[in-house]
């Protein structure tokens, strides 16, 4: 038995790379998983987690930048696992970029400002978003956790 043993964590950005990192992780501990992600193969990664770990693993195509989206979707995993004990705030757009303009986004100093209204709005104000919605449930029940998951760049 590990020390998070049905214990229920949404991961956001759960179909990227860390996202799956974070969940593969969590699911070693003994932990259920919810993924929230805007991509469509939220669900295929949450079915394939699934079947490797031998734990409940459900994918919700959420836009973390909705507060409803948020308010809809986190009903819906308490509804689903009966509980919730955690979320990670993980979801990030980040855009590659280089000082020589090769990289898809470019040069940090031609950025397009919707780009980075973009980025803002996934990176801070999904996160805090987040963390609200999570956060007023976790205080009812008093406890949980909440983990930000900060760029190397930041």
């Amino acid at each position: 038995m590990h020390g998070l043993e049905k214990k229920t964590f949404i991961i956001t950005g759960g179909a990227g790379f860390l996202g799956i990192q974070h969940a593969e992780a969590l699911l070693e501990a003994g932990a259920q998983i919810a993924l929230f992600d805007v991509a469509e193969s939220v669900s295929t990664k949450a079915s394939e987690l699934e079947e490797k770990h031998g734990r409940t693993v459900r994918g919700y195509r959420v836009d973390i930048t909705s507060k409803e989206d948020i308010e809809k979707a986190v009903a819906q995993v308490v509804a689903d696992f009966g509980s919730l004990h955690g979320l990670v705030n993980n979801a990030a757009l980040n855009p590659q970029m280089d000082r020589k303009g090769s990289a898809p986004a470019g040069a940090f100093e031609t950025l397009q400002r919707e780009q980075w209204d973009l980025e803002i709005a996934v990176g801070l104000t999904g996160a805090f978003l987040m963390a609200q919605a999570v956060g007023a449930r976790l205080a009812m029940q008093g406890s949980g956790v909440i983990l930000n998951i900060a760029s190397d760049l930041s």
